[in-house]
């Protein structure tokens, strides 16, 4: 198992004008070495709070500790890596995108069923 930092932009708010205001979010992903990821419910505004928290996780695996699911959920699997792989040849990732476009409003819902029996 592999532990690691990443961040994600994230909405922060608006500023006077409406405009809206991008952070960083930082947290920890356990990544196994088919693909399958992970991610740490905890996220900091602060690389150096994520990247303790870690080291303090690789420390105790390393150990023997088993991660608590209380505190993880699952995320995508790695790009290409095998995990990936399996769930688009189910059609995950294509479905997904089926049902996003269909929540955007950009097509039906006779369109979207359409799709994805395709």
């Amino acid at each position: 198992m592999e532990f690691y930092v990443r961040s994600d932009v994230i909405h922060t708010g608006v500023d006077e004008c409406g405009t809206p205001i991008e952070g960083l979010s930082y947290y920890v992903v356990a990544e196994s070495p088919n693909g399958w990821r992970i991610a740490h419910t905890w996220s900091f505004d602060n690389e150096p709070q994520a990247e303790k928290l870690c080291k303090r996780i690789k420390f105790a695996y390393a150990y023997g500790q088993r991660l608590n699911p209380e505190f993880w959920e699952a995320i995508d699997p790695a790009y290409g890596s095998e995990a990936y792989q399996m769930l688009d040849n189910e059609r995950y990732f294509r479905n997904r995108e089926i049902d996003e476009a269909f929540e955007a409003g950009e097509i039906n819902q006779h369109e979207a069923l359409r799709l994805k029996t395709q």
